[in-house]
């Protein structure tokens, strides 16, 4: 078995990315099935980088919201001392009067707390959810990667994704197939246009 070195695998990597798996394949003289588990490894392990990615902001978005709350915790302690402060230092005849006004500045505060913790708790799902999302498309697009997809008339004919990526123009953002139409649609920058697919 032919031992590669990293420089070569990355050389040739780099030309998948430009004339496909085949051409590159083809063109540095190594089989086919070793550049597809090469570029399919690749890809995992880049999906795998923005996985550990997206766990690092999800911590800095989970530390940052605690500290939110930790400093909204330390604010209503501050407030309930200095609040007890001011009774103490209080006359007796106006005691009743300032606790009052007190109580009213404590269920201020509290209930700024209570927004404040609601609206961090909200933005971090929000966080939560994005990154989720983004990861999932990430992982399912690496997963379509690695599998053999065929797409099937009713008539029995059969084409595959390196197929259609063999039709359309090079550098297309996308390809939209219409079986039943035989057509398939690609978009590349502004431009647009259709091919048959047989």
């Amino acid at each position: 078995m032919a031992k590669y070195t990293e420089e070569q695998k990355a050389a040739v990597l780099a030309r998948v990315a430009e004339i496909g798996v085949a051409g590159a394949a083809k063109e540095a003289g190594i089989p086919v099935t070793t550049v597809s588990k090469w570029n399919k490894a690749a890809a995992v392990t880049k999906a795998q980088a923005i996985v550990n990615k997206a766990d690092e902001k999800m911590a800095a978005a989970m530390t940052e919201a605690q500290t939110i709350v930790d400093k909204a915790d330390k604010d209503l302690a501050a407030a309930e001392v200095a609040a007890q402060t001011v009774v103490a230092e209080a006359d007796a005849e106006n005691k009743a009067a300032v606790k009052e006004d007190i109580e009213d500045k404590k269920v201020a505060t509290q209930i700024e707390v209570k927004k404040k913790k609601a609206q961090t708790s909200r933005k971090v799902k929000e966080k939560k959810e994005k990154v989720k999302a983004t990861v999932t498309k990430k992982v399912n697009k690496t997963r379509a990667a690695k599998m053999e997809i065929v797409f099937e008339t009713n008539g029995g004919l059969q084409v595959k994704p390196e197929e259609i990526a063999g039709k359309v123009p090079k550098g297309c953002d996308a390809a939209y197939v219409k079986l039943e139409e035989n057509k398939i649609y690609w978009v590349k920058g502004e431009e647009t246009g259709a091919v048959d697919i047989w």
